[in-house]
């Protein structure tokens, strides 16, 4: 998928802002959790999966490249969804 500004700018918000990130892969993989860490060059995004115990598990790296959508879910209500151009749920 393709990595804009918005997208960008939304993702590395402050985490307070953010309540869950939701990214789906091929295949229906589907990872969700909060956003742990984030750094813009490179551009980088860890979430923590909140139902996995597994400490190697736990943190997962968004796969930017191979992730279909990337839902950013806010705590004011505030749904804001970027998919790849060639994505349709």
């Amino acid at each position: 998928m393709e990595i804009n500004n918005l997208l960008k700018n939304e993702i590395t918000q402050p985490a307070e802002n953010i309540e869950t990130v939701v990214v789906k892969y091929p295949k229906k993989k589907t990872v969700e959790g909060l956003v742990s860490e984030s750094q813009t060059e490179p551009f980088r995004v860890q979430i923590s999966q909140r139902d996995v115990k597994d400490p190697e598990e736990k943190f997962h790296d968004i796969d930017f490249e191979n992730a279909l959508e990337v839902a950013i879910y806010y705590f004011d209500g505030k749904i804001s969804v970027h998919a790849d151009s060639n994505y349709t749920s």
